[in-house]
């Protein structure tokens, strides 16, 4: 789960979003490839299994009581 002010993420939204936070920081201390590691391994890239698993949905939370 992740919260970008009153959205929340779930699943590979919010996983997304966290590999690229983290991605973005191990690249601006020079660490680029065990960022570009990470990207691979956090989102699955070149494994056939990930690439079928359907994204959850992003909720709204800004309208919630």
């Amino acid at each position: 789960m992740a919260k970008v002010g009153p959205t929340v993420l779930t699943g590979r939204p919010a996983l997304a979003l966290k590999t690229t936070v983290g991605a973005g920081y191990l690249g601006s201390v020079g660490a680029i490839r065990e960022a570009t590691d990470l990207v691979r391994t956090e989102l699955g890239i070149g494994d056939e299994a990930a690439a079928e698993t359907v994204p959850d949905d992003i909720v709204d939370v800004s309208q919630a009581e």
